[in-house]
This record gives structure tokens, sequence and C-alpha cells, in this order.
């Protein structure tokens, strides 16, 4: 009785490990993400939406640039843009420096698993992911 118990679990085992979850479609994740997708920083096929241009500060004491960036298939959506200085820890003014601020937006990312969801489609949760949103003359941290 013990070694059927142990053959079907280990049967069971197997299955398990290659069950085939099904992808879901750029436009599934989307709907996932749902108001966490922020067109201005957030595009799933590197072609940013031109309505929502991304403004920052080119001339100032803390000058700031657009920084692009493409993250693995792990995650959705994978292309980001962003501001960060351009000269980060530039003294700026007497004791400061100039800093990127940081901001979090949520982004799904891919969890390592054997199992499917139960419509038997890839399992994804939200995570949050730091970015820039600007530059500024700030007090030195240090």
């Amino acid at each position: 009785m013990i070694r059927i118990s142990v053959l079907v679990l280990f049967v069971l085992l197997a299955q398990a490990s290659l069950q085939r979850c099904t992808k879901r479609d750029d436009r599934s994740l989307l709907g996932k993400l749902g108001k966490g997708y922020l067109e201005q920083y957030m595009s799933w096929n590197q072609n940013f939406n031109s309505k929502f241009p991304l403004k920052y500060n080119e001339h100032g004491i803390c000058q700031s640039r657009l920084k692009f960036v493409q993250l693995p298939d792990t995650y959705f959506p994978r292309y980001l843009r962003f501001v960060e200085c351009q000269d980060e820890l530039r003294e700026c003014m007497f004791g400061k420096i100039c800093q990127t601020v940081d901001a979090y937006i949520n982004l799904l990312k891919k969890k390592r698993t054997s199992r499917c969801d139960e419509q038997g489609y890839e399992m994804w949760e939200i995570t949050p992911y730091k970015i820039g949103a600007g530059c500024e003359c700030a007090v030195d941290r240090q």
C-alpha cells in the first residue's frame, strides 16, 4: 500500500512539473496591471505614446536627462523611460548636491513557479520598481 502511495505521489509530482502554462499576451498583462500602467513612463513595445511626453529640466542648476531601460522578459512592461540627474552628486550650492528624486511605479513580475493560475496562465505579481522622477539641488545625505 505504501509503495502504491509513493508511486502515485511520484506520478503527480512529475505531471505537475511538466505542466505548461499558457503565456499571457501584452493586452492581458496590461489589463492585469490596470491603472498602474503609466504611459508617460512605460511601453510594452518600445513605442512611447507621444501624447504623454515626459517633461524634465534640461536647463537650470541641476540638469536632468531622459533614461531608457529595457527589462528582462520576466517583467511587464519591459520598456521604461524616466528622468535622472545628468551630474548626480555634483555640488550645486554650498552644502548641497544634485540628487535624483526617486519615485516608485508598479510593474508585473513573472512568478518563478511551475504552477499555473486557475485559468491555466502563467502567474504574475505586482512589484514596485524605483525610477527617477526628477533632479533637485538637495542637502548632501552624507
